[in-house]
């Protein structure tokens, strides 16, 4: 979690990307708590708490919720207001596709996609911009991404250039050579996610963050996370 101070696109990976989660099919809650990564994936909903995304598909099936969640609530209920984008993050200077230009917010909310930039630091430079550009002084900029460390510490650990089990895979194009952007991988897991992804050296882009006025506050692994967090009751009852 970071903390603001007071004081023609190019076609790459993110196309794939964007392919990918929109052939995905939306198959109903009853459907998916038959997959055997349906407890991995409620955990993943609940480290983000989430309305832009690089996949058309993905942001009308959100955008359909709301409007659900909208026509839900009785008449003395409040419902925020929401917007929704279909763009590259890391290509595309978000605020002109807003309709208020000049709209600022309190948080922005990243969740499992900083990675998806990090295959160069032009698109790495890119996201950051559109993540913290736009908060107020005093906003957060909350964001997950895979642990790099581990990962590697996981690649060295194994014999080849993969590791993983049945359930999940993740290759690497070779060990020992791990440059700062564009550090490649394939993660598969099963039925969900087949898409090159790249590391995230953090210091990295704890250090990027700066150049938009922005502090490291907080950090933890998702199990760290889920230690300190799990003993609450309120957060118990969400992982149910």
């Amino acid at each position: 979690m970071f903390l603001k101070s007071k004081k023609k696109l190019e076609e790459g990976h993110s196309s794939a990307v964007a392919a990918h989660y929109n052939e995905l099919q939306e198959v109903g809650l009853e459907k998916r708590s038959q997959s055997r990564i349906f407890y991995l994936r409620n955990f993943n909903n609940w480290m983000k708490s989430v309305i832009i995304d690089i996949a058309d598909v993905s942001v009308k099936q959100c955008q359909q919720r709301y409007e659900d969640m909208k026509n839900r609530c009785r008449d003395n209920e409040y419902i925020f207001s929401a917007e929704f984008v279909t763009a590259d993050c890391s290509k595309e200077l978000l605020i002109n596709k807003f309709h208020d230009t000049e709209t600022c917010f309190d948080i922005c909310s990243c969740q499992f996609v900083c990675h998806y930039s990090f295959e160069s630091y032009e698109q790495a430079d890119m996201m950051l911009r559109n993540a913290c550009e736009r908060l107020s002084p005093g906003g957060y900029f909350i964001g997950t991404t895979p642990n790099s460390f581990e990962l590697i510490r996981r690649l060295e650990a194994s014999e080849t250039e993969s590791f993983g089990n049945e359930i999940y895979t993740v290759k690497f194009q070779k060990k020992g050579d791990y440059p700062l952007f564009g550090c490649k991988c394939d993660f598969n897991l099963e039925g969900v996610v087949d898409v090159p992804e790249f590391l995230v050296y953090f210091p990295l882009l704890n250090e990027m963050a700066k150049k938009y006025n922005m502090k490291l506050v907080y950090k933890k692994t998702f199990l760290e996370f889920y230690e300190e967090k799990i003993k609450h009751n309120e957060n118990k009852m969400l992982l149910k």
